[in-house]
């Protein structure tokens, strides 16, 4: 028979093992965002390529862009992954799906601004960082999912954050063209747009007052996010 250590321990690993398939499943596919953007009139073979480097180098550089609590969610999600004998390098990846959603996204703003990508990318993640975006696509992935219209809705909701994101990174770089490092072009333009800054801070700080905030809180919260942009 087995032991109630052995129980205990298969069915941690399959708890692990379902969060390793649904944080898979989170991850916005990019087959939709290509169908919604404007590059499908552009060759296909040329487009997939630069879009390919684009995310191996920001996958790359992901453990250098993350803030503090983002890299610990990572490293955390990674050696519970590890823990129950799945391979480094595809928890690795699956820890990451959350962080680089962004990506395309995130390639399309380098590209209209003419900036690095590894410029856009720090700009991005810093303002999400002192923002306090990360904590809220983590209160969108806890969201129940029980059926089909939850699912849409949640998916909706990442969505929306995900081109707030990139809304947000894309305002501070045309406006500001000088050849700054990231934290002095978030810096400026957190100055420049206090006012609404702290009105989207506070109704973020709020809802980390509330243990699990639903779809209808996060939706005004991302309502005056849009504000910022």
């Amino acid at each position: 028979m087995r032991s109630r250590s052995q129980h205990q321990g298969s069915v941690r690993s399959c708890h692990v093992l379902a969060e390793l398939l649904l944080e898979a499943q989170s991850k916005p596919p990019a087959t939709s965002w290509f169908l919604r953007s404007k590059r499908l009139q552009d060759d296909m073979g040329t487009t997939i390529e630069k879009f390919r480097a684009g995310a191996s180098l920001l996958e790359s550089e992901l453990p250098r862009l993350l803030d503090a609590t983002s890299l610990a969610r990572r490293g955390a999600m990674i050696s519970r992954f590890t823990a129950v004998g799945i391979p480094l390098e595809l928890a690795t990846r699956v820890a990451s799906f959350q962080d680089l959603g962004s990506a395309l996204s995130l390639i399309e703003v380098a590209d209209a601004t003419k900036r690095s990508l590894t410029l856009v990318a720090q700009v991005h993640f810093q303002l999400m960082g002192w923002l306090g975006l990360g904590w809220f696509a983590d209160r969108i992935m806890q969201l129940p999912a029980d059926g089909h219209w939850p699912l849409q809705a949640k998916n909706a909701l990442r969505d929306d954050l995900g081109n707030v994101q990139s809304g947000l990174t894309m305002c501070l770089l045309s406006s500001f063209r000088d050849n700054d490092d990231a934290g002095t072009l978030c810096a400026r333009w957190m100055d420049s747009n206090r006012a609404a800054v702290e009105r989207a801070t506070r109704v973020i700080e709020e809802l980390r007052t509330v243990s699990s905030p639903d779809a209808t809180m996060l939706s005004v919260a991302l309502r005056e996010l849009r504000t910022l942009s």
